[in-house]
């Protein structure tokens, strides 16, 4: 069965809190399978009032800015249960995507641990059911649903090293990419949302993904598409603008933005418990710097130094 992975970002522009890269992995029964055309009956693109179907799409399109991020919280969790045992706290969450490794800065803090957050638990059981049907009807199958949390001191060393933050989202990218493909034995088609402006991918690829011949397909300013084979199986990527219009890579995308999201009401309800009268951030510029301001006491008084908090690009 061709293997599918899809890729997209969240907080790609803050100064404050984590980038999230999130991919989503799965097994498809034919290399031209067209998720949304076939999961009609199951999921939708759009928000349409009374619609009882799921709503994956382009975070922007489920998500805004001091919304409830129940939209979000339903396609994750729902996708998530379909193959894995459904998180009850955020920890477990974080752990399942993010692997066991991985360690949370302390100035992060949850009123609760628990979940569901905002969407209904018997909603995202029903639309769970709606997915394990529509997949089995079709011989789909998610993997795995993966995402990297890169808080501000590994960033800044990460610029340090590739010289600009567009090339730690593709090297960050890549590498999550590489380690779902180990996963499987079958040729597979990449898609990714294109890292902001850049139309050339294929040093970073090849650096990342394969040290073999690499065949570039196209590169234009709506498209960057690159192949090879390896160990008798055949690749794709492409970097697309408007990638979240492919499923696997709107599930990425709303991923990464229910991650940041969640870390981000985690980082506001520590500097909260210390000031109350403090007012959130979501930590994009501007705003990020009022904050700093604000919060300058703070880090003086618990000794924490700005670069721990801070990207510098």
């Amino acid at each position: 069965m061709p293997f599918v992975i899809g890729t997209d970002e969240a907080g790609y522009a803050p100064n404050l809190g984590p980038l999230v890269v999130s991919a989503t992995a799965w097994s498809t029964p034919r290399s031209d399978f067209d998720f949304y055309s076939e999961l009609s009956a199951e999921v939708h693109c759009s928000i349409v009032d009374g619609d009882p179907r799921l709503v994956i799409a382009d975070s922007k399109t489920a998500y805004h800015a001091g919304g409830s991020i129940d939209r979000l919280e339903s396609a994750v969790l729902a996708l998530l249960a379909t193959y894995a045992k459904s998180p009850e706290r955020i920890s477990d969450l974080l752990q399942h995507v993010c692997g066991p490794a991985m360690a949370i800065p302390t100035w992060y803090e949850w009123h609760c641990d628990r979940l569901p957050i905002a969407a209904p638990r018997d909603g995202i059981q029903r639309h769970r059911d709606m997915l394990a049907n529509g997949f089995a009807d079709k011989a789909l199958k998610l993997e795995r649903i993966a995402a990297r949390l890169v808080f501000p001191v590994e960033f800044n060393q990460l610029v340090d090293v590739h010289g600009n933050k567009a090339s730690v989202l593709s090297a960050i990218t890549l590498q999550l990419i590489g380690e779902l493909l180990e996963t499987s034995n079958e040729d597979c088609v990449i898609v990714c949302d294109r890292h902001g402006g850049r139309a050339r991918y294929a040093p970073l690829v090849q650096q990342f993904l394969t040290g073999d011949w690499l065949q570039v397909q196209e590169e234009s300013a709506a498209r960057s598409r690159y192949s090879w084979s390896n160990a008798g199986r055949n690749f794709e990527i492409q970097f697309l603008v408007h990638g979240e219009s492919f499923l696997p890579t709107a599930v990425a995308s709303m991923t990464a933005k229910y991650l940041r999201e969640i870390m981000m009401a985690g980082w506001n309800g520590f500097w909260l418990r210390h000031d109350s009268e403090l007012r959130p951030t979501a930590g994009y510029p501007g705003d990020a710097k009022r904050f700093l301001h604000d919060v300058r006491p703070l880090l003086l008084r618990l000794g924490i130094d700005k670069p721990a908090i801070w990207r510098s690009r």
